[in-house]
């Protein structure tokens, strides 16, 4: 009502009339066809959304009976990969199942911040129920590419009501939220959950994206993840070097060792017992993780380091009092040759 009686002159205008009266003869000569071309989207939307509700209820189908005979499939797998492999195997089962379970993780989090993002930005520009759209902005943006397009076109729509600056207002916020959690918010949660450099993140996305279109872009953060503990666990194990570290680069994270500080590469890959049991470990290993503690064995690394600075210190202290008795030998000996 209020845009009728803000817009009534403009409607009665004879250009307005002109080009309503044009619309209207297209429609006619057009009707068929454009009836035909709305049908035939219709019936694509409807079946793609069919196809789409679906494969959402076979997949939760899987996912539960899956759960359900999880640790039945976990044990089978590993008969089926041998004595010899089955402790690779357990490794690469686990790494997959922590970069998945924090890649949802941070996928969550980093929605979250989306949603709280847009709905401040809501409330600030007074638009109607802003905190529901928040909402509804968060849950969208857990569906790649897709979510927040139809977020923010939903929140525009409610800001149009209240005008169209509004609105457009809103579409900006709305991607102003979703750059902010992107390029700076995500990065850094990917990087606590999957244990990936936020440079490796933006970098997987636009590979992924490259190579594979939405599905890489969706699938890119935690096979990056499970390769980087692969690579971890694998250079460990062949080399006995330890790649892991609490002031790494790209391998940054906890690192593991046992009390005689050597590594323990199927911990540094995993993260710990956590999501790695050593089940189908060698006999070695089981007596390790049975016996681990990570709070002692600390304690002992950083005992043996102490000693380790305290002995390099007591030997440059000998050296300089080595040093200085020479110099004083060489004065004494100039001394008497002086006198």
């Amino acid at each position: 009502n209020e845009y009728a009686v803000q817009y009534t002159d403009l409607l009665n205008s004879a250009e307005v009339r002109d080009a309503v009266a044009q619309a209207t003869s297209w429609l006619k000569t057009n009707a068929v066809r454009l009836t035909n071309t709305l049908a035939t989207g219709v019936i694509n939307a409807g079946y793609s959304f069919f196809h789409l509700i679906f494969a959402l209820f076979m997949s939760l189908v899987v996912a539960f009976w899956l759960s359900m005979d999880l640790p039945k499939f976990h044990r089978e797998s590993m008969i089926i990969a041998g004595p010899k492999r089955a402790e690779n195997f357990e490794v690469m089962i686990s790494v997959f199942a922590r970069s998945l379970g924090g890649y949802l993780k941070g996928l969550v989090i980093t929605s979250a911040c989306t949603g709280t993002l847009a709905g401040i930005g809501y409330a600030i520009l007074g638009v109607p129920y802003s905190g529901l759209l928040g909402l509804l902005t968060g849950l969208l943006n857990i569906i790649p590419f897709i979510g927040p397009w139809i977020g923010g076109i939903s929140a525009a729509l409610v800001g149009f009501f209240v005008s169209p600056l509004t609105a457009l207002l809103t579409v900006v916020v709305s991607f102003a939220s979703q750059q902010i959690t992107d390029n700076f918010i995500s990065p850094k949660v990917m990087q606590s959950a999957v244990s990936v450099h936020p440079m490796l993140v933006i970098l997987g996305l636009a590979a992924g994206g490259a190579l594979a279109g939405i599905p890489g872009m969706i699938f890119a953060v935690p096979l990056l993840a499970a390769a980087k503990s692969l690579y971890t666990y694998y250079f460990e194990k062949k080399t006995g070097r330890q790649l892991v570290s609490e002031d790494g680069g790209i391998f940054l994270g906890k690192p593991f060792n046992d009390e005689n500080g050597n590594p323990i590469p199927a911990f540094d890959a995993t993260g710990g017992q956590k999501y790695y049991s050593g089940e189908f470990a060698s006999p070695r290993l089981k007596r390790l993780i049975k016996n681990f503690n990570y709070k002692k064995v600390q304690k002992e690394k950083k005992r043996k380091e102490r000693e380790k600075a305290l002995r390099a210190q007591q030997s440059s202290q000998r050296k300089q009092s080595s040093s200085k008795q020479k110099d004083d030998n060489k004065l004494s000996s100039r001394d008497d040759t002086n006198e």
